[in-house]
C-alpha cells in the first residue's frame, strides 16, 4: 500500500484541522520574514542613533570651542588696539611732523598763537630716546592754561608729551583790555630707542639640597671610620720606643722580641 502525501493527509483531516494548520504555516512564515526583515533594520537604527549622539556631543564640543575662539578673538582685538596705541605713544621713530602738527592744532583749537618751534638735540634715556623742541605761544592766560590742558588730555593726545623749561612773560597788549603773554617751554616727545632689547629677567638658580645618605652608605662610612682608627692604633703600637740612655753614656738597645726581653732579665738577675 503506498504512503500518502502529507497533502493528502491534510486533504482528509477537518476543515478545522486545515485552518489551523494553516494558520500556523502562516505565523512561521511571519516570524521568519520578521526576522530576516526588521531586525536588520534595528541593527541600522541603533547605529543612528549611536551616531546621533556622537555627533549631538561633537556639536556642544563645537560650540565650547566656538565660544572660546570668540573670547580669544576679541582678547586678540584688544591686544591689538592696545599694540597699536602704545606705538602711537611710543613710536619707532621721532616722526616730527606729526608732532608738530599736533602742537600746532592744539594751540588752533586753544586761541593761543603759535609763534615759533626748533628742534634741539634728542637725548637718549635707555630704552626709549628724548625729542624735545623748543615752543613759543602767545595767548591770554585762559588761552595758554587751556593749551596746556590740552597738551597732557589723553583723549586728544595720544602721543606722551612732557613740558619742561616753562617761563612766561608779558606780550605786547592785544587791546586796552587784553594782557598778552608769551610761553616759552621744551615740549618732549619720545621715541624707542634703536635697537632697543627685550630685557628678560634672569631665573633664580636654585641649589640643590644635598643628598640623604642611606642606610647603607651610613653603615659602610662608619666601618671604614672604624678601620681607619684601628690602623692607627696598630702603627702607635708597633712604632718602636726610643732608647733609653745609659751610665756610660752608650745606648742601651730596647728588646723587640720575647727571647731578646728574658735574656735581658737574665742578665739583670746575675749582675
Amino acid at each position: 500500500m503506498a504512503k500518502e502525501s502529507p497533502i493528502a493527509t491534510l486533504a482528509a483531516k477537518p476543515i478545522q484541522t486545515q485552518i489551523m494548520v494553516l494558520c500556523g504555516i502562516l505565523v512561521v512564515l511571519g516570524g521568519l520574514f520578521y526576522q530576516m526583515s526588521y531586525s536588520a533594520g534595528e541593527e541600522e537604527l541603533e547605529q543612528s542613533v549611536r551616531s546621533y549622539k556622537n555627533l549631538e556631543k561633537a556639536q556642544n564640543d563645537l560650540k565650547i570651542r566656538e565660544k572660546e575662539w570668540k573670547e580669544l578673538l576679541k582678547a586678540k582685538k584688544d591686544l591689538d588696539l592696545t599694540i597699536n596705541t602704545n606705538q602711537v605713544s611710543l613710536p619707532k621713530d621721532a616722526d616730527l611732523n606729526s608732532f608738530i602738527d599736533h602742537l600746532q592744532g592744539q594751540a588752533a583749537v586753544a586761541g593761543v598763537s603759535f609763534k615759533s618751534w626748533k628742534r634741539n638735540d634728542e637725548v637718549s634715556a635707555g630704552a626709549y630716546v628724548k625729542v624735545p623742541i623748543a615752543v613759543e605761544v602767545v595767548g591770554n592766560f585762559h588761552q595758554v592754561l587751556k593749551y596746556f590742558f590740552l597738551l597732557g588730555e589723553k583723549e586728544t593726545t595720544k602721543r606722551i608729551i612732557t613740558v619742561e623749561d616753562f617761563s612766561m612773560v608779558p606780550e605786547k597788549s592785544g587791546g586796552p583790555d587784553e594782557i598778552l603773554l608769551k610761553a616759552s617751554f621744551r615740549a618732549t616727545a619720545f621715541r624707542q630707542a634703536d635697537g632697543a632689547k627685550t630685557f628678560v629677567a634672569k631665573k633664580e638658580v636654585k641649589k640643590k639640597a644635598p643628598k640623604k645618605k642611606s642606610g647603607i652608605d651610613k653603615v659602610k662610612e662608619a666601618r671604614e671610620k672604624r678601620e681607619t682608627q684601628v690602623k692607627d692604633a696598630v702603627d702607635k703600637k708597633v712604632q718602636p720606643a726610643k732608647a733609653a740612655p745609659t751610665t756610660s753614656g752608650t745606648p742601651k738597645p730596647v728588646p723587640t722580641s720575647p727571647s731578646e726581653l728574658e735574656g735581658s732579665n737574665n742578665t739583670g738577675s746575675q749582675l
